[in-house]
């Protein structure tokens, strides 16, 4: 009977071409991030993939991208497209905003005018008796680090609610100290103080205030944040009152700190 000789049924795949190597027609290989296919049988080390005569082209690599890994490399680093292709701007070496020009090229740049350039919020619910001394003291907050004075011309914008109750007539002026660890003591009273009446036993009062500290009026550091009271009579029973202080009250109060600090 006649033998009748098909050939191969479908290309094999022989991975990476090899100059050592002989390949006969439909052997498909990989070179330079391409593939190619063998349609002439040849010896090793005689004929490249460049050879046209012996190798056809089955899949063309496209153009090199930037490989974003190696680009980027550091925390904070922010990946743009400029006229040429991709490109990093690293993050900056301390507080700044980005700026976009009509080029499309970014930047970082001082913070203009009126610009917010932080917001620390701070709340605290504990109920705190006070004291009857003169200048009593209720620690809002041990944790405020302002941007200033190393960012220049800073001003803080403060604005603080604290329920209190009494257990009389209670004429008090308000005020706030900023208290730095081995620093100066600062009190910022006047400005936004506010002065509570309260005329009757276990009645509850809001001391709020919102008022400006220029630029440079602290150093740099944490702060610990206290309200400081003045009273011509009694002094607070209690900061952040709850119902058994104030039975109309349905649950504890909350005291509430909020700063902003503005390029001015």
């Amino acid at each position: 009977m006649a033998t009748l000789n098909l050939g191969r049924i479908k290309p094999v795949f022989r991975g990476a071409y090899s100059g050592s190597t002989a390949y006969v027609v439909d052997d498909i290989v990989t070179h330079g991030n391409e593939s190619f296919i063998c349609i002439q049988a040849h010896g090793a080390g005689t004929q490249a993939t460049s050879v046209t005569a012996y190798w056809s082209k089955l899949a063309a690599k496209g153009t090199d991208g930037t490989d974003v890994g190696t680009t980027i490399t550091a925390q904070g680093d922010i990946l743009y497209r400029d006229g040429s292709g991709l490109q990093k701007l690293a993050k900056p070496a301390s507080d700044k905003v980005l700026q976009n020009t009509s080029g499309g090229v970014l930047s970082w740049i001082d913070a203009p005018s009126g610009v917010v350039k932080k917001n620390h919020h701070f709340t605290m619910n504990t109920r705190t008796a006070g004291s009857s001394s003169a200048g009593d003291q209720f620690t809002i907050t041990s944790a405020f680090t302002p941007l200033l004075p190393t960012a220049g011309n800073n001003d803080l914008y403060v604005q603080c609610s604290v329920p209190t109750s009494t257990d009389g007539n209670d004429f008090t002026g308000y005020g706030l100290r900023f208290s730095k660890s081995g620093g100066s003591d600062y009190d910022f009273f006047g400005r936004g103080v506010q002065y509570s009446d309260i005329q009757s036993s276990a009645h509850q009062g809001v001391c709020s205030q919102y008022f400006n500290i220029p630029a440079g009026t602290i150093a740099a550091g944490t702060y610990t944040i206290k309200l400081r009271t003045e009273s011509t009579s009694s002094h607070h029973q209690y900061y952040n009152p709850n119902s058994t202080d104030e039975a109309r009250l349905a649950t504890q109060t909350q005291t509430e700190l909020m700063i902003q600090e503005w390029k001015n």
